[in-house]
């Protein structure tokens, strides 16, 4: 009896120091374009600029592609982006398996749009979306955030508009940014890391909650032996 007792206090506290002390936000690349340049990234069409400190598309061409190497398929996706007719960021894109997950945001009669879409094996879906009566003209901050269960979260300047769970194994080779015209990008910074907390979701649905249930469960079975036993 005293050693599963000190067995489930030494889970407990292993709990508790992972809640206490979380995993340091690293970061995995990033490029503000204060160089004037965009070295690092691979264009497959179109031609771009990055000489007013930003990446953006030279006029001219309806079909701007432009990605830059990146291996993190859970963590945070962060950027400022100047919509102008629209932008569309994959923040993971395996070519192997055509995989991938993307925002996207599109000015329209009726707001602007705010949308999230998984990619897979061919099949393109939105999981995703809000609609913001406001318009987009100006510079936004964006976020994206994808922890190991799969949920992700899509901040617009700080406020939570899309929450979902992804139950779509990610793998990652390219970030890739494809924008229409007036549109540009900026501050891109990519961490393995979640590094804005999101809201509690319900306590049962949260895996925290499902691991205490499987000790408690192992546990209960052991005394339940141990207590038959000494019968």
């Amino acid at each position: 009896m005293r050693k599963c007792s000190d067995f489930f206090l030494f889970v407990m506290l292993l709990v508790s120091l992972f809640i206490t002390f979380p995993c340091k936000a690293e970061v995995v690349w990033s490029d503000n374009f204060d160089d004037g340049n965009y070295d690092g990234w691979y264009v497959t069409n179109g031609i771009f600029t990055a000489e007013d400190h930003t990446l953006k598309p030279v006029l001219g061409n309806n079909d701007y592609w432009i990605s830059h190497m990146s291996t993190v398929d859970n963590g945070t996706w962060s950027f400022d982006a100047l919509v102008g007719e629209g932008i569309v960021v994959w923040t993971t894109w395996d070519s192997n398996i055509k995989n991938g997950l993307f925002v996207a945001i599109f000015p329209s009669s009726d707001g602007t749009h705010l949308r999230l879409f998984s990619f897979d094996n061919g099949n393109q879906s939105m999981i995703g979306e809000y609609v913001l009566s406001s318009g987009a003209s100006s510079w936004q901050h964006i976020d994206v955030t994808r922890d190991v269960d799969g949920r992700t979260c899509v901040y617009l300047n700080r406020t939570l508009y899309i929450d979902v769970v992804d139950h779509v194994v990610r793998k990652s080779q390219l970030f890739w940014y494809e924008p229409y015209e007036r549109a540009s990008i900026d501050n891109i910074v990519v961490s393995n890391t979640v590094d804005i907390e999101p809201p509690p979701q319900s306590f049962y649905t949260q895996p925290w909650f499902l691991a205490t249930i499987g000790v408690v469960i192992v546990v209960a079975i052991v005394l339940v032996g141990l207590l038959k036993r000494r019968k």
